[in-house]
């Protein structure tokens, strides 16, 4: 069986260096995540353990957040649209608080020049696709032709015994 080996394998720096990397810009995740603020009612930031909660898939969630009412939550495998409620741990009978969540810091991107070029040809006329229903033009077509047919019927000796399971293949009859 061949080794095909793994991308650390094929980078041009080695593993050591790559844990000594600490203060990345961009930090590699793994999975989706969010972060946000906590604030009270009043608005001030507020240490406090979050309850987020997902309807579909099920899941729930506790996070812990700063002083400061900061909080991450990382690592989310998630397939397509996810709705999370919160619920602060003060919060009883009423809503209490209120959660911003903190805009991503995303590496920018320009898409306005690409590194690749697409030549345009000016065909001079329409030009269509050719279907494969559509048929040849050296082709000749026959007439409708219509099948009629009739039920031959097959005189079938019926034994008196019902058998649930089908017609058997040999019957043994037994003579007292």
């Amino acid at each position: 069986m061949p080794e095909w080996g793994t991308i650390e394998d094929k980078l041009t720096i080695g593993k050591e260096e790559i844990n000594k990397i600490t203060n990345l810009t961009y930090p590699l995740e793994y999975g989706i995540g969010f972060s946000g603020q906590f604030v009270n009612d009043t608005g001030k930031p507020e240490k406090t353990l979050l309850t987020f909660m997902q309807m579909k898939p099920r899941n729930v969630l506790l996070v812990e957040t700063d002083a400061k009412g900061f909080f991450q939550q990382r690592g989310l495998n998630l397939y397509d649209t996810a709705t999370f409620y919160y619920k602060a741990d003060k919060a009883k009978d009423l809503p209490y608080g209120k959660v911003k969540l903190v805009e991503r810091n995303h590496p920018a991107m320009d898409f306005t020049q690409p590194d690749y070029k697409i030549d345009v040809v000016e065909a001079g006329s329409v030009q269509r696709i050719f279907s494969e229903y559509e048929k040849p033009k050296d082709v000749t077509m026959l007439k409708e032709v219509e099948v009629k047919g009739r039920r031959i019927e097959i005189e079938q000796k019926v034994d008196r015994v019902a058998r649930p399971y089908g017609k058997p293949d040999y019957i043994v009859k037994e003579k007292i």
